[in-house]
């Protein structure tokens, strides 16, 4: 019987005997930060890139580099990212333990990290008996893995014990520094993203809440005394009994697994690339499953809500405002109330953008709740805010409510002259410059004036061609460089 085939039919035997492991002690445990398995997560702050996925063993895994995290688009991308404190990111301890579950291989590999964004996979050639006796956690380490990514990776020798694995160091070496201490030297947070907080509404801080906000509203939410973070949970009181303190957000003794008929092999939402609706699992007995390699879970669906007495939402904006300038840094404030009265138990908010895509901005509870975020990293261009009583706004949002960002449409060329550019522009470039370039594709081919941003783009570089076409310059590139900018003065200003 060769290894491949060993570890292959004591997989299956370990599935029933694993369940009886007493979990590791060191674990932490999703719920206890408002996570769930499947959760991707990442640090707050914007000089850490790195992104995971977690699972309910309390275990995370990294997304090498932005390749890797790409291979998986039905996890919604940067947009879904938890962005939690340092401190709950490194509760979860990494595994580099994976298995392609989308070719259903039985081989455990152990990636070996050797750069920034580089690695190679090496098999851990051991029996399973072997590697739970090696490390008891060992099949609660091992994430699935799609084909694409199995083979992004090159192949390296054969671990032939447990030990050889080497363990996850992130190479810029952190520094432990608090979470709370780098909000206060005013560290950058990352942007794009969702964080979970606890909101203490103004003038009623009695109230708070844990809730989902998006990255742009953070900051916002941070300076006015909310943190980052679930809140502290309350025993409820009896009217026969004096009040309980509150119970601290992070758990103060390890927490204890429950019983669960989840294979041996943690499953992450990886694999397949579109999620199925999950089987009803069967009930554990004393006879292993037939099939020697567990399947993965897919990414559960999402579920309603229970409503208190609110029956319906309505949306309103402050003073009524729909249309926002980018260029000003405006904020969008808006307020969801219950209809016709009452109290919800669960409100989530979405933003839906120009290309159809949504967003969850905020959860919430409660009768009415004000929210806001920042429009300076909206394209411009039509977007509908939405309200619901189910996550994932499913099977229909319950209110809507459009609202409008624009550019700035008074800028006009300083100038009537391309010597005023004293740098060549491409995909990329940002400043006043690439306002001027853009303000002056308006008049000669018909550029959008709400896209007059200072970035160049696609679009920016689209029009660029365009104009190359309309005067002869070649190559038609679409860069605006030295010969561009003097064929242009010749042909437009006969310079």
């Amino acid at each position: 019987m060769n290894k491949c085939t060993k570890i292959t039919f004591l997989v299956a035997t370990l599935v029933i005997t694993l369940f009886g492991l007493a979990a590791n002690s060191y674990a932490a445990k999703p719920s206890d930060y408002g996570l769930k398995e499947g959760d991707l997560i990442s640090a707050i702050f914007s000089d850490d890139p790195d992104v995971y996925v977690i699972n309910d063993s309390g275990y995370k895994r990294l997304f090498l580099n932005p390749a890797i995290f790409n291979f998986y688009g039905h996890l919604g991308g940067f947009f879904n990212v938890k962005l939690v404190p340092t401190e709950v990111r490194d509760a979860f301890i990494t595994s580099g333990l994976f298995r392609n579950c989308e070719s259903n291989d039985p081989k455990v590999y152990g990636v070996d990290i050797d750069g920034e964004d580089t690695g190679s996979l090496h098999w851990v050639d051991v029996s399973a008996a072997t590697a739970s006796s090696e490390d008891p956690d060992f099949f609660k380490k091992v994430f699935c893995i799609n084909n694409k990514e199995s083979n992004w990776y090159p192949k390296g020798g054969e671990y032939k014990t447990v030990k050889e694995i080497p363990n996850y160091t992130r190479m810029n070496g952190d520094k432990k520094v608090s979470t709370q201490e780098k909000i206060a030297e005013n560290a950058g947070i990352k942007n794009i993203g969702q964080s979970i907080i606890c909101h203490y509404p103004p003038g009623n801080a009695a109230a708070y809440q844990t809730i989902i906000v998006d990255a742009s509203a953070l900051k916002a939410h941070l300076d006015h005394g909310d943190v980052v973070g679930v809140c502290p949970t309350l025993t409820p009181i009896s009217t026969s009994t004096p009040a309980t303190p509150a119970i601290p957000a992070t758990p103060a003794t390890p927490a204890t697994p429950a019983t669960s008929t989840t294979p041996a092999i943690p499953a992450t939402p990886a694999i397949p690339a579109t999620p199925a609706t999950p089987a009803t699992p069967p009930t554990p007995t004393s006879t292993p499953s037939p099939s020697p390699t567990p399947s993965p879970s897919p990414t559960p669906s999402p579920t309603p809500l229970s409503v208190s007495t609110c029956t319906g939402l309505s949306l309103t904006f402050a003073n009524n405002k729909t249309t926002y300038i980018r260029s000003r840094e405006e904020w969008v404030t808006y307020t969801y109330t219950c209809i016709p009265g009452g109290s919800a138990s669960y409100v989530e908010i979405q933003v839906v953008k120009p290309d159809g895509t949504a967003t969850t901005f905020n959860s919430s509870s409660g009768s009415t709740q004000t929210f806001g975020f920042e429009t300076s990293n909206f394209e411009p261009g039509d977007y509908t805010i939405r309200a619901c009583f189910n996550q994932g706004c499913l099977p229909s949002p319950t209110a809507t409510a459009q609202f409008f960002v624009n550019s700035s449409q008074s800028f006009v060329p300083k100038t009537n002259n391309f010597t005023v550019f004293s740098r060549n522009l491409t995909v990329g470039s940002i400043g006043d410059d690439v306002k001027q370039l853009q303000a002056l594709l308006v008049k000669e081919v018909g550029y959008s004036a709400n896209l007059i941003t200072g970035y160049f783009g696609r679009i920016t570089q689209d029009a660029v061609k365009r104009l190359q076409e309309k005067y002869g310059v070649r190559p038609v590139s679409g860069y605006f460089g030295e010969i561009t900018r003097k064929a242009l003065n010749a042909a437009i200003f006969n310079w």
